[in-house]
């Protein structure tokens, strides 16, 4: 039996991804994905992870959080190869490349879930995490913005939930920068669990966020810390969490709230996104629900490869 067979914990990730082109200076550059990729393949403590590469996935698969017309329109006015790239708003670029890897994306996603969904057992939920660009948690119903064109952790949400008849699927969402593509997304769609931490005052400073039973947001302050970022957690999403007994964990994994990246002004380290991996796997084991990560947010190029290589120790 090879490893292929008997794998728990995948990484989704085509080369292709780092091909979706920004102009030059832009934050989400390709070499976010290699800085990530280098860094993992010396991690000797996460040999175990098995790599895939992605399929494409149709663009109409998009359609389970988008309105067709809007899934066209973005697909439709992709520039021709050899054209220049264009803004969709005033960060978010769009290059001839971009569609095959946000098909990547889509691919990932909806791969890791029908695998996890399969071959999970009571006894070993399974992992995957999704080594993507362009990210996904920032687009709107019909609105392209932060980096973002289509969100992709709602669409898998809601494909998991039409696809595969999970009642409980909860994202988890703890980039610097508020989830308000995943919230607006998500708001025909209120037994499906969101929880949101994020810098206050900060882009998407426009969100209006409202607590419920099954949203929860946590604006914090600039500069905070490991432990007022712990216990917030803590106490407002994972208490949470136990009570709504997930059958699958979604989670937008951004780094950008290390106190190393240019974008934003929190103060967490590796150590802290190692707590957050440990403290969903746990999570993961209690519900018997399997996990799946999303790259979002990280701008730091060796903070972003150390974090994301800590969450992944995390939940190994």
């Amino acid at each position: 039996m090879d490893k292929a067979e008997t794998a728990s914990k995948r990484i989704y990730y085509s080369p292709l991804c780092q091909n979706h082109q920004v102009s030059q200076g832009h934050p989400e550059c390709p070499e976010r994905l290699q800085a990530i990729v280098d860094f993992l393949e010396q991690e000797e403590r996460l040999s175990n992870w098995q790599w895939i590469e992605p399929s494409v996935v149709s663009q109409q698969w998009f359609e389970y959080a988008h309105p067709a017309q809007y899934v066209k329109k973005m697909f439709a006015c992709l520039p021709a190869k050899g054209e220049p790239l264009i803004y969709l708003d005033g960060d978010t670029c769009w290059s001839a490349e971009s569609g095959i890897a946000v098909n990547l994306a889509g691919g990932a996603l909806k791969q890791a879930i029908d695998w996890v969904i399969k071959n999970s057992s009571p006894q070993i939920p399974h992992t995957a995490f999704c080594l993507n660009r362009p990210p996904g948690h920032h687009a709107e119903l019909t609105t392209p913005m932060g980096f973002c064109v289509f969100s992709l952790l709602a669409n898998a949400a809601i494909y998991a939930h039409k696809e595969h008849s999970l009642e409980r699927v909860a994202i988890l969402d703890f980039d610097v920068h508020h989830g308000n593509g995943t919230e607006n997304v998500l708001a025909n769609y209120p037994t499906l669990f969101f929880a949101s931490s994020y810098q206050e005052g900060i882009f998407p400073a426009h969100t209006k966020a409202q607590k419920t039973t099954h949203r929860i947001y946590l604006p914090m302050p600039a500069l905070t810390n490991s432990q007022t970022f712990r216990k917030l957690w803590e106490e407002e999403i994972f208490s949470q969490l136990q009570d709504y007994q997930p059958q699958l964990l979604l989670v937008s994994a951004g780094f950008d709230a290390h106190i190393n990246d240019p974008l934003a002004n929190c103060c967490l380290t590796e150590e802290d996104y190692f707590w957050l991996g440990k403290k969903i796997k746990n999570l993961s084991v209690q519900n018997k629900a399997p996990i799946i990560a999303n790259l979002e947010g990280g701008y730091h190029l060796n903070s972003l490869a150390q974090s994301t290589g800590a969450f992944l120790q995390g939940v190994d």
